[in-house]
């Protein structure tokens, strides 16, 4: 008799990484599809650790990038082309960014503009 494999302790199946996340489960079978989420050895698991560093940190769309700097979708894929932002090509050649990146990317731009007004005030 062949002794079975110890099962991964950190395997979940899809419906628990959909939990975590608070994703649907065909939200996740497409980023594991476009190699944001690796896929383990075995059944179609996935990582908890990666579920739950995915639920704190969501990859997303440009329309999200979009509303979350102010400016246009489209201004966001010539700044993606021009890697001006984070961004990570799937295998179809879709782009997603990580929201933490984006919020960083933000923050960094205000931060300039309030610094750049502020000078303007005091050459006035």
């Amino acid at each position: 008799m062949t002794p079975r494999k110890a099962l991964n302790p950190d395997a979940i199946a899809v419906e628990e990484a959909a939990r975590i996340t608070n994703l649907k489960p065909s939200v996740l079978r497409r980023l594991r599809r476009e190699g944001l989420l690796s896929r383990l050895p075995g059944r179609t698991t996935y990582s908890r650790q990666e579920a739950h560093a995915l639920a704190a940190d969501p990859w997303i769309t440009g329309r999200e990038v979009a509303e979350i700097l102010s400016i246009s979708h489209e201004r966001v894929s010539q700044l993606a082309k021009r890697e001006r932002i984070p961004v990570h090509v799937g295998v179809s050649g879709r782009r997603f960014y990580r929201r933490s990146l984006i919020v960083l990317v933000s923050n960094a731009r205000r931060a300039r503009a309030s610094q750049e007004s502020s000078q303007v005030a005091a050459d006035g």
